[in-house]
């Protein structure tokens, strides 16, 4: 794919490229003078950079507005953000593209977030009461997985990325999974837990099943997701508030 590929691709959505545009000029990514254009943001950050912005600018207008509901889905974001560095890493060490994994990472979970959008326009701006908190979150852990699905379904996305969105908490799948779709869900479970971890969400290892599946060791995922948490989460806050602006736009 050449520059001329993604300014046409991105460039028709004004509100993707203004998206990737806001992370590229973000303090994250900036060095020198501000990118102002995507054939800029293609020479400072490379191609498959920019493209994947894209992607992350497309499920952030799923991101709520504000409010309690809002703060929710900052936690989702977040935790999405720290898993798929944690994948990128692991990746090439259990033999899988880091940049399909990558993908899947970003768009396994997009179910907990289309949710909480709809959960946003209803409830509002207010602050969320202990109790509601409780609720919204029993709602997320026993829907988004199908609902995920059929969000990546109708944006067309391709037959294994709808099937992990339907399986991704360790079940078993219902279906006969191939050797590579079994080894991307083993590694998306891990990557999840290690990304809680990180954050400080639970203080649980990852599942040793897909540990063994994959052949990794503990130490390795204990190793790459020790990167300070301030060093993910810093990474996480300032893509989020860069696409969050984009979002509303889309709205």
């Amino acid at each position: 794919m050449q520059i001329a590929d993604v300014e046409g691709a991105i460039g028709a959505d004004p509100a993707v490229a203004g998206g990737v545009l806001k992370v590229a000029n973000s303090s994250y990514y900036r060095a020198g003078a501000p990118v102002n254009s995507l054939r800029s943001a293609c020479m400072r950050l490379g191609i498959p950079r920019v493209l994947a912005l894209a992607r992350e600018a497309v499920v952030a207008s799923l991101l709520p507005k504000a409010g309690g509901v809002a703060a929710l889905a900052d936690e989702v974001w977040d935790r999405g953000v720290v898993a798929r560095r944690i994948a990128r890493d692991l990746a090439p060490k259990v033999r899988l593209d880091a940049d399909t994994v990558a993908d899947v990472m970003l768009l396994h979970d997009v179910g907990e977030l289309a949710l909480l959008r709809v959960l946003g326009d209803v409830l509002g701006a207010r602050k969320l009461d202990e109790g509601e908190e409780r609720e919204v979150r029993r709602i997320l852990a026993r829907n988004h997985e199908g609902v995920g699905a059929l969000v990546l379904k109708s944006w067309g996305m391709p037959g294994e990325l709808v099937r992990l969105a339907v399986c991704h908490h360790g079940s078993a799948p219902s279906w006969t999974e191939g050797a590579q779709e079994a080894r991307l869900r083993a590694l998306v479970r891990i990557c999840d837990q290690a990304a809680e971890q990180t954050l400080g969400d639970h203080d649980q290892d990852p599942d040793e099943v897909a540990l063994e599946a994959l052949g990794l060791p503990m130490s390795e995922v204990t190793r790459v997701s020790r990167v300070p948490t301030g060093v993910r989460s810093n990474h996480a806050c300032c893509m989020r508030r860069a696409l969050r602006n984009t979002s509303t736009r889309r709205s």
